[in-house]
């Protein structure tokens, strides 16, 4: 099964996107369809056939990147990420 996400770059740094792939590039592959300065749509292609690990692990890897981002974005606004 291959799913698509249309990621923003302003949600979703490059190189958040870049670390995200290779943490999960064991599990699945990555294509990047499309890039423009606004957005990035990346296939993903499971290595599983079942459908509800297929969907978790989607779920999973876009709460891995989000997390990324978050940290990327705190940084980079000098807020501490621990209070």
């Amino acid at each position: 099964m291959t799913s698509s996400f249309k990621l923003s770059t302003i949600i979703y740094p490059n190189a958040c996107v870049v670390d995200a792939i290779a943490a999960y590039d064991h599990l699945c592959e990555f294509r990047v369809v499309e890039r423009s300065e606004r957005d990035c749509l990346l296939e993903v292609e499971f290595t599983s056939d079942r459908k509800e690990f297929q969907e978790q692990l989607g779920h999973e890897f876009l709460n891995y990147l989000l997390d990324l981002s978050l940290e990327h974005h705190l940084k980079k606004m000098q807020l501490p990420l621990n209070q």
